[in-house]
């Protein structure tokens, strides 16, 4: 993926367990991640196929290209939390964005880590723009920031007592 480097704008969002950082370039999205919790992986977060099915089931048929060749409904399972992030923002940016009657939308994602170099934790990750309509981009972080958020915190909360995603704008736009 060839990316323009030329930041339009950029903004961070800080929670309790992790900060995104996101740059806005001419081609790309550009997210770094940092997870300030020990929860890296889906293995450490059982209930996370359940809740994507429950709030956001379309995601678990996306396509993904992984080094074991598996379909995301298996690669969710045992991902990192950065490729799980990745995947849902990707789907929520194509449920959101707008296309002909009878037309199809997808876009490209890479998330990458190396914590050898960089902090454990950390990931990057990166958005393909896809067309000059990108007015739904904040909403789709939104969406993904509160399903995301869901997901992390499930490991002390049964999926039965979560109430299904219905308000996504309680969280703050980003400037």
């Amino acid at each position: 993926m060839m990316i323009s480097t030329a930041v339009n704008r950029s903004y961070s969002i800080n929670t309790p367990r992790y900060s995104l950082d996101v740059l806005d370039a001419n081609s790309a999205w550009i997210i770094d991640l940092r997870m300030y919790i020990s929860l890296l992986g889906t293995r450490a977060l059982p209930e996370t196929f359940d809740i994507l099915e429950h709030h956001l089931p379309s995601v678990l048929k996306a396509e993904c290209f992984n080094q074991s060749g598996l379909p995301f409904e298996t690669e969710v399972r045992a991902t990192e939390v950065g490729h799980l992030f990745e995947h849902i923002l990707l789907e929520y940016l194509c449920l959101m964005t707008p296309v002909p009657d009878g037309g199809s939308i997808a876009y490209e994602g890479k998330t990458e880590w190396d914590w050898i170099s960089n902090t454990p934790g950390s990931f990057l990750i990166t958005i393909g723009k896809i067309s000059s309509r990108q007015d739904g981009f904040p909403g789709a972080l939104r969406r993904t920031i509160t399903l995301f958020d869901l997901i992390i915190g499930s490991r002390t909360m049964p999926v039965s007592d979560m109430a299904p995603i219905s308000r996504y704008a309680a969280l703050p736009a980003p400037n």
